[in-house]
């Protein structure tokens, strides 16, 4: 059986690399993860069947969906970043994908801490000193500023390995769950989001249990029996296949991003990352 690496031929990467040539959140701070994809402005209907209305229309085209979230992007040099382009063109193979909005592969990311969001305006998703009703555009800002005061004790890079069970993948996305690599990185992360709480001010009720992950699309129609059938045995194929060639998953220093739909992420902050046991100081007010 070929590697990923070796699956992806000339045409096919060159084909890649056209399509992600506007990547450059590895660079600085300029542009986008991803290039921009048509967009709806529409409303999700009141009784959809569409379990991701509210980011996707059921023609797969992305709603307006708009705040800002902590990321470790994927290095489009990188074997997982190849693996799941990979993967991202088997699923386009398949009946199911007309019901699957697929995310462009220069998105690709792990989310570290997820931030607040325009639609979600309540207690322990929202910023608790933030008042509900502030435009989401202050609200980025304000926690950009706090993530550039602050300082985060952290040993780079974040080692993470792929969940091989296929049971545990979410249903309504199409989803890589990843796993701490060891226990000491799972504290180590746990410690990282923990921090991240304390200085955006947000402890969402899945805090202590989040599970991280890799988003590939949302389903946006209900999948027939043998589509749902198809589509676990796509899975499992992909989880065997990458779980036997990618041994870890190493990601470097996280990243404040804003996002005004699921397409793209605007990188805005860097995490100012400092060596394990730095006394930091836990406050989000500007020094005078």
């Amino acid at each position: 059986m070929k590697s990923y690496a070796k699956s992806l031929s000339r045409r096919h990467m060159l084909k890649l690399s056209a399509g992600i040539g506007a990547y450059s959140v590895l660079n600085g701070l300029t542009g986008a993860i991803a290039e921009p994809l048509s967009q709806t402005g529409n409303t999700p209907p009141p009784h959809s069947s569409n379990p991701n209305a509210n980011k996707f229309a059921e023609d797969r085209t992305a709603r307006p969906f708009a705040g800002n979230t902590v990321i470790c992007p994927l290095p489009k040099d990188s074997l997982i970043f190849q693996a799941l382009t990979h993967v991202h063109h088997e699923l386009t193979g398949h009946p199911f994908a007309q019901r699957l909005a697929l995310l462009p592969p220069s998105s690709y990311h792990s989310t570290i801490f997820s931030g607040a969001n325009d639609a979600d305006r309540k207690p322990d998703v929202w910023p608790s000193d933030i008042p509900f009703d502030t435009p989401i555009s202050e609200c980025n800002q304000t926690l950009k500023e706090r993530i550039g005061r602050a300082r985060f004790p952290l040993s780079l890079p974040l080692r993470f390995r792929i969940d091989a069970d296929p049971q545990s993948q979410p249903k309504d996305v199409s989803s890589i769950r990843l796993l701490p690599f060891d226990e000491a990185e799972n504290r180590k992360v746990r410690d990282l989001r923990n921090r991240l709480s304390e200085v955006m001010k947000i402890h969402a009720p899945d805090h202590d249990s989040y599970r991280f992950h890799i988003s590939l699309g949302y389903w946006v129609q209900p999948r027939t029996p043998e589509e749902l059938a198809d589509y676990d045995r796509v899975l499992a194929a992909a989880l065997n296949k990458l779980t036997s060639e990618i041994h870890s998953i190493d990601l470097q220093a996280p990243v404040f991003c804003t996002f005004e739909n699921m397409l793209s992420y605007s990188p805005r902050e860097w995490l100012k990352i400092v060596p394990p046991g730095s006394v930091v100081e836990y406050t989000t007010s500007p020094r005078s």
